[in-house]
């Protein structure tokens, strides 16, 4: 607060502007540390003007920079004394370790809808090989039965008409050898 005053007094006794040189030495800082303050308190430029080769402060800004130095020095030595570094890391741990724990009951809700989703997709997909497996079976089932019709009607053709009765039975015993070979039909002419 001191600082302040002394800050306040020394800019209304000039001619209400200030150069860096004397905020640095009435603040107790560097000239680089007040062009930097000054810099991010005033980017536009419309509280400093130009005087030769010097930059003068105005008596707002000239304020503003004695009361953001000791802050900007503080957060640059880390927070004063360790106790309070701590207690400031502390409060950035307690921070961070709820971010953390909110993305990950994030993370898990995701995680768990996603294994409810695939869950659901796999018995979807059993059920469907299920019934692709008992489709084929069937299908397997009917080609079987039109195999067997067919050779049925092809030995009901070969017996039409008149045959002898040796020639009946021989003509039995080659479509049913023929058919215990897996062969459909028989070529040889009667």
């Amino acid at each position: 607060m001191e600082m302040e005053t002394e800050m306040e007094n020394a800019v209304s006794e000039t001619t209400q502007h200030v150069t860096a040189r004397e905020l640095a030495r009435l603040c107790g800082c560097t000239k680089p540390t007040v062009v930097k303050v000054a810099n991010e308190l005033d980017p536009d430029c419309r509280h400093r003007h130009k005087e030769g080769n010097t930059v003068m402060y105005d008596q707002w800004l000239a304020s503003a920079i004695a009361a953001e130095v000791p802050r900007h020095k503080e957060g640059k030595r880390g927070a004063g004394n360790p106790a309070k570094r701590l207690e400031a890391r502390d409060g950035e741990l307690d921070a961070v370790r709820d971010a953390l724990a909110r993305e990950r009951k994030l993370h898990d809700e995701v995680t768990a809808q996603y294994e409810a989703h695939i869950a659901e997709l796999s018995a979807e997909v059993a059920y469907e090989r299920g019934r692709a497996e008992q489709e084929r079976e069937r299908a397997e089932e009917c080609a079987a039965q039109v195999e067997r019709l067919r050779a049925e009607l092809a030995m009901a053709t070969a017996l039409e008409g008149f045959h002898f009765p040796w020639q009946r039975a021989s003509i039995i015993r080659r479509y049913a050898t023929a058919r215990e070979h897996g062969l459909t039909a028989c070529s040889k002419a009667f």
